[in-house]
């Protein structure tokens, strides 16, 4: 699937593009003042942040689905005991969001939410969005993997959007894959690697928890001045808002795996319209 989105713009606008995911709300250690403080508070009030969800910012596992990950002593007290926790988990993750929602331009699905989805037929996924865009759902989902392609159109102050001086990024979005969890490149190797696949300017992942960014040079040959040129491809891991290790004497499956600590945040991928093009 291929999403859309036109944004108008001035020569010097800046568009900020705010990639997060894996709070993973109703988990313990799911970092849910951070999140608030540090992504909605922070942003909701620029007009120049949009936001891409990619995916598992909500835990989704409950002892209702017979699900063999299940801890008791992992999960947030608030959700345990409760008949109904999926229900509680996609209300409380859709006012937390709330503040910004008209302005997250997609939503990835995930592995968490389509465990649920296999497990009961019912998908979180749809019903966040729902809860959030309402009809307007449909455009805002990407699947599991997609692509977005943020299209800018000049604005001018006599005529309005036009649709000339068109600049556009051509962004591969998918909420992950299997990276291993314990080597120090591992992750950049396997992103890398399924990157190439895939003719974008921006590839994002998510699913790791890992939190970085990197860019590749392409070398090409412009035919018409019959010389080499290169073009930047940026590589995106989004991060986590879910710790790795217990606070207390509990033992998280990243403490089990020895898998490498996480940072906690979010990636900003920055756009500054020139008369040359993007930088």
């Amino acid at each position: 699937k291929v999403l859309e989105r036109r944004f108008g713009y001035k020569y010097g606008d800046r568009f900020r593009f705010v990639l997060f995911s894996d709070l993973h709300l109703g988990n313990k250690l799911a970092a849910v003042k951070h999140f608030k403080t540090n992504l909605v508070e922070r942003y909701k009030d620029d007009k120049d942040a949009w936001f891409i969800d990619l995916g598992d910012c909500c835990d989704m596992i409950v002892a209702q689905t017979g699900d063999r990950r299940f801890q008791p002593d992992m999960i947030d007290p608030s959700y345990l005991g409760l008949p109904n926790p999926i229900d509680r988990m996609i209300d409380d993750y859709c006012e937390l969001v709330w503040p910004i929602k008209d302005r997250i331009i997609c939503l990835v699905d995930s592995n968490h939410h389509l465990e649920i989805e296999k497990r009961t037929g019912t998908s979180p996924t749809r019903r966040i969005a729902w809860n959030l865009w309402e009809k307007e759902s449909e455009n805002r989902m990407l699947g599991y993997a997609g692509f977005l392609v943020p299209r800018f159109n000049y604005d001018s102050k006599d005529q309005g959007v036009r649709n000339s001086r068109v600049k556009t990024l051509v962004w591969s979005l998918c909420h992950g894959i299997g990276t291993g969890g314990k080597t120090e490149g591992g992750f950049k190797t396997t992103i890398g690697n399924d990157a190439i696949n895939y003719d974008c300017d921006v590839a994002c992942y998510a699913h790791n928890h890992q939190l970085d960014g990197w860019d590749r040079i392409v070398l090409g040959v412009d035919h018409y001045a019959n010389k080499v040129v290169s073009r930047k491809k940026t590589r995106i891991n989004s991060g986590s808002y879910l710790k790795g290790f217990s606070d207390d004497c509990s033992t998280s499956y990243v403490e089990r795996q020895r898998m490498k600590p996480n940072a906690l945040g979010h990636m900003e991928f920055n756009v500054r319209m020139t008369r040359n093009g993007l930088e």
